[in-house]
């Protein structure tokens, strides 16, 4: 059974629209992006620009909402040379899809738990009352 209802540009992009509008759309109608990061999509501008919207996203709702997963053999300095992937992976843990076959479950797993993971939510201090302070120099 299928959990998860995804977004795929060939698929669900309005045909005609706006290809920023569309890529838009996709990132703030869902609750968790996935971007599957490999050489093709460093090479291609739409996706790391899709990224940088999807990142965007993630800091005005301040929420984990993107999920990265780099595919294939993509060393550290490969990612770190986009100034959009460098911030999230300085801050950020991603998942790497597995070379060995072996792994493919563990790893199917780990990227379900991240889209099911729910947000914690904020503990509201408003017990605290707030004073004004002078400072005397």
């Amino acid at each position: 059974q299928n959990r998860f209802n995804l977004c795929f540009e060939e698929r669900d992009f309005v045909p005609g629209e706006n290809h920023i509008a569309n890529i838009q759309d996709a990132i703030w109608n869902s609750r968790k992006i996935v971007c599957l990061v490999s050489r093709h999509f460093l090479r291609d501008g739409w996706c790391l620009e899709a990224f940088s919207y999807a990142q965007g996203r993630c800091l005005s709702d301040l929420n984990s909402a993107l999920i990265m997963v780099v595919v294939g053999s993509l060393s550290q300095y490969q990612l770190m040379k986009h100034q959009s992937i460098r911030g999230f992976v300085q801050k950020q843990q991603y998942l790497r899809w597995p070379e060995d076959l072996q792994d493919v479950g563990w790893f199917l797993h780990k990227l379900s738990q991240q889209i099911l993971k729910k947000e914690k939510e904020k503990k509201k201090d408003s017990n605290i009352p707030l004073r004004t302070v002078a400072t005397i120099s």
